[in-house]
């Protein structure tokens, strides 16, 4: 089962903005939610109102197979930040995977 937390401090609408985020991280993570452990989203608004590329998104991955996985995404607006940073996500969990199943097969037999 996987353990979500969302951090959203500041001056934030956070009850919107924590739903949006729990929807999307589980539609876009849904396929992985086995190998997911806990997942930790923290939302930050670097400039305050005076606006400009400054809404980031970190997003943390702890699972069994995975170590951690450590992404981030900076946009405009919450939305883009949470989209970048959950689909950056998703493709470092599958390329763990991958690599953690490519390396339990073993070497590949010698030609004879």
């Amino acid at each position: 089962m996987m353990e979500l937390h969302v951090y959203a401090p500041g001056p934030v609408d956070a009850g919107l903005l924590r739903d949006h985020v729990v929807r999307r991280a589980h539609s876009t993570l849904a396929r992985f939610t086995d190998a997911i452990r806990r997942l930790s989203v923290r939302l930050e608004d670097e400039n305050g109102p005076r606006g400009g590329v400054d809404k980031r998104c970190q997003v943390e991955i702890v699972g069994p197979d995975l170590a951690t996985v450590v992404v981030e995404a900076r946009a405009d607006a919450w939305n883009r930040a949470i989209e970048r940073a959950l689909a950056s996500a998703r493709r470092a969990v599958r390329r763990r995977l991958a690599r953690g199943r490519a390396l339990t097969r073993g070497p590949l037999p010698l030609p004879e």
